[in-house]
């Protein structure tokens, strides 16, 4: 099992394993880039609570606003509650961007898209 160094553009440096799960996982995120070209995979990273649904395989067309109103519908979200993604670097994604756009910007090595959400509890 071999150790790689890796430097993310965000000035991150992480530890890439080689190992046979990780090779299986590209080889499993090729397909899936091959199958759906025009879509991006994406994963929630939920912060001190839990999600139903963490992985989305979402239109690169589609505006993160979009995907937000699918993320709250798929988990069952409700109304009282407030739900912040923020990207690699810990800054908040502007809902008006496309999923492709922030793919493009903030995805991993791996190509996926990880988004951290934060929940906050709202009253009215």
């Amino acid at each position: 099992m071999s150790k790689k160094l890796q430097k993310q553009p965000n000035q991150l440096y992480f530890l890439e394993m080689e190992t046979p799960s990780f090779r299986a996982g590209r080889s499993h995120m090729l397909n899936v880039f091959n199958k759906y070209p025009d879509h991006a995979p994406v994963i929630l990273k939920p912060i001190d609570f839990k999600l139903a649904k963490t992985k989305f395989l979402i239109k690169k067309s589609m505006t993160f606003n979009q995907a937000i109103s699918a993320f709250r519908t798929r988990n069952e979200i409700l109304s009282n509650q407030a739900y912040f993604f923020f990207n690699c670097n810990n800054q908040l994604i502007q809902s008006s961007d496309t999923i492709g756009n922030i793919w493009a910007l903030f995805g991993n090595i791996d190509k996926v898209l990880y988004i951290s959400v934060r929940c906050e509890s709202t009253f009215g």
